[in-house]
């Protein structure tokens, strides 16, 4: 059986350097496609979240460190890249997310 996570897929090379807008991402494909990125194209050049607060939390802050960073998805990169490779630092206009290495959420 071939290995997905490995192999060098057309889209993955297409997304090296390029930066990334994802909508959606408090939902369950808009998490599979983010931890997708993350694990498999270090090279993609910065993605960006579009991502609201609502009723249950104040800000987008918030809700992706409660929604999104906090799912059970991003297990095998915090396995593989320690404990705190998503550092929360995201909000608007600039602020981002940081991991260890060269991938990075935001700008």
């Amino acid at each position: 059986m071939r290995d997905l996570n490995r192999d060098k897929s057309s889209t993955i090379a297409a997304l090296t350097g390029k930066q990334v807008l994802i909508t959606g991402t408090t939902g369950f494909l808009g998490k599979v496609l983010l931890e997708k990125i993350l694990r498999t194209t270090p090279g993609v050049g910065g993605i960006y979240l579009l991502m609201r607060g609502n009723r249950h939390f104040r800000d987008a802050t918030d809700r992706f460190r409660e929604e999104v960073i906090s799912s059970s998805i991003f297990d095998t990169l915090r396995h593989e890249l320690g404990h705190r490779c998503l550092q929360p630092g995201i909000g608007s206009r600039g602020q981002a997310l940081h991991t260890k290495g060269s991938r990075s959420l935001g700008r």
